[in-house]
């Protein structure tokens, strides 16, 4: 299978904020790298599409994941803990539907 970059580039900052959340509810990570993700989503949307991903659908859903990248770099500034894992939670589950959508397309 072929690697699609930018995905690639994502999921390693995604992993390393998201798993310190879901294993020990540790938001350091994510609020030291809130910026990285939004600068990998950016990349991301903005970057060619491989062909069996280049769609409307997926189109569609790197643009909520550029917008849910920045919500959270801007809530790690200052809001809560409950909102930033919040929002941290909804840009990885975006991810993952992004990720399915590539590996469905194999």
């Amino acid at each position: 299978a072929t690697a699609w970059k930018e995905m690639d580039d994502f999921h390693a900052v995604m992993r390393d904020t998201f798993h310190p959340y879901k294993d020990s509810t540790n938001l350091e990570p994510v609020k030291r790298r809130a910026s990285e993700l939004m600068t990998a989503a950016d990349e991301w949307a903005y970057a060619e599409l491989p062909g069996k991903v280049n769609n409307a659908e997926v189109k569609a859903k790197l643009r909520q994941l550029k917008s849910e990248a920045a919500t959270l770099a801007e809530s790690v500034k200052s809001s809560d803990d409950n909102v930033i894992a919040e929002h941290l939670t909804q840009l990885h589950d975006t991810f993952h539907e992004i990720q399915e959508a590539w590996y469905e397309g194999q």
